[in-house]
């Protein structure tokens, strides 16, 4: 009965590559998921404009828009361009006397 128990803890349950391949399939899938919904969910223009109004909403947005957001699942951008995300910064930056935090924000667009 001993031996028994003793086989069964030295008996490996599942490999190390399976285990691995399902914890990132796992992750990978739900990054998906999610951004497929932010995809869906701000294709409104209206909803990402008031989105950039809240607090953190920039910052979101900026995550978002990030290239390397690009290779883990649905493009945004063509959300930002239908938003006209980019005219309000294009038209701070044509204004001769700004402040720094200004510029920044409208050069980060």
């Amino acid at each position: 009965e001993a031996r028994a128990k003793q086989q069964a803890l030295e008996e490996p349950s599942a490999s190390p590559f399976l285990r691995n391949l399902a914890y990132l399939l796992g992750s990978s899938s739900l990054l998906w998921a999610w951004l497929l919904a932010t995809r869906w969910w701000y294709s409104d223009a209206e909803r990402l404009r008031a989105l950039e109004q809240k607090p953190g909403g920039a910052i979101f947005l900026d995550l978002l828009a990030r290239p390397l957001m690009a290779h883990f699942g649905p493009y945004q951008i063509p959300n930002f361009c239908r938003a006209k995300m980019h005219e309000d910064a294009l038209k701070m930056l044509q204004e001769s006397v700004m402040l720094d935090h200004e510029r920044f924000r409208a050069l980060s667009r």
